[in-house]
């Protein structure tokens, strides 16, 4: 019983962690370049956003330059830009931490390790 206390206590700080520390890539890079490798946390680098941030990811394509800007922004994001017609190609937000980086699918650390501890916890 103690084992499914411990683990249920470590899944809940591990979200709360998360949500409370949102780690996202920050750069602005033309596409084929140097990929982005910054990374802030937000609540830290932007406090006036929160406490809601998201990470954000822009594409647009200027004079055929493809540009990439990545940054931590509120929920409603993308939303303004389209509300304010402010061009890019491609907008998107996420939540989790590094979301915003190249790649489409991110393993959130944290959550693995908890569930990994909990393989562990209950295999005993």
């Amino acid at each position: 019983m103690i084992k499914k206390v411990i683990f249920f206590g470590l899944i809940c700080f591990s979200l709360v962690f998360s949500v409370t520390s949102l780690e996202c890539y920050v750069c602005s890079v033309v596409v084929g370049d140097e990929p982005c490798h910054t990374t802030v946390k937000c609540e830290v680098n932007v406090p006036h956003l929160g406490p809601d941030y998201v990470c954000t990811k822009v594409v647009t394509t200027l004079y055929n330059v493809t540009t990439m800007e990545k940054s931590c922004g509120q929920p409603n994001f993308c939303n303004f830009m389209k509300e304010h017609n402010i061009v890019h190609d491609i907008c998107e937000i996420c939540n989790e931490n590094r979301c915003n980086a190249s790649e489409s699918l991110h393993a959130n650390l944290t959550i693995s390790f908890i569930a990994f501890l909990s393989v562990i916890f209950l295999a005993k």
